[in-house]
């Protein structure tokens, strides 16, 4: 009985020690199991998503998925599908957003509510299946005393199909456009923007206030002289 308790307490401390020196680690109660499915892109393609795990495990498995499809990645839908692109076997993915074309696709990481913090990982660009680049989390909040955690950072993400261009609003009202073709940020309303134009909209209200005051003023010392 000693002995267990120690071997507990040993573990306890690695578990502690690795959680200190890694503070994005995601826990392991929040990390979703992977499993096998099938996402909709554009009424035309189908996204697969294949668990890393194999069949022996029996979860996430499913065998009406894998037995007509053989790799993650995008099919053109068919009978057989056709493959345009896939991505490496080792690689899962949770949660995904595909323009239409099926060209660009957006992964959102899976953030922890304890660990995460503003240099963590927000999402990753790929085209054709290809990493493009990674986005932290402090690209799109420059204010972050206005969030009550870099978990919640973002509100809502559209693509724009037409423009190849992902839209991004952050919690604190911080607004993005990317271009999906070179994977930069082409436009943002940050805090300090919105705060400089609010600033700016103030003093101009203040301005012809004064000139309103000044005016009436004026009219009514040439009243009394007359």
């Amino acid at each position: 009985m000693l002995l267990k308790n120690c071997w507990l307490n040993f573990l306890l401390l690695i578990t502690f020690i690795i959680s200190a020196t890694f503070p994005t680690i995601v826990l392991a109660e929040e990390i979703p199991m992977p499993y096998d499915y099938l996402q909709d892109v554009g009424g035309k393609y189908v996204f697969v998503m294949l668990s890393p795990y194999d069949q022996s495990t029996t979860w996430g498995y499913d065998e009406s998925i894998r037995s007509v499809y053989s790799k993650s990645g995008l099919y053109v839908k068919g009978n057989p599908p056709v493959l345009i692109w896939s991505l490496d076997s080792d690689w899962y993915m949770y949660q995904v957003d595909i323009s239409s074309n099926g060209k660009y696709l957006i992964e959102w990481a899976l953030l922890s509510r304890q660990y995460s913090d503003y240099d963590s990982l927000a999402f990753t660009l790929f085209e054709n299946g290809q990493k493009v680049r990674k986005y932290t989390i402090n690209e799109f909040v420059s204010s972050p005393f206005l969030l009550s955690s870099p978990y919640e950072w973002k509100e809502n993400s559209v693509i724009d199909n037409e423009k190849e261009s992902l839209w991004i609003r952050t919690s604190n009202g911080e607004e993005y456009t990317i271009d999906l073709v070179t994977g930069e940020i082409v436009r943002e309303t940050s805090q300090k923007t919105k705060i400089t134009i609010l600033v700016f909209g103030i003093s101009f209200l203040i301005l012809i206030a004064a000139i309103a005051t000044w005016r009436v003023f004026k009219r009514g010392q040439t009243q009394k002289q007359i």
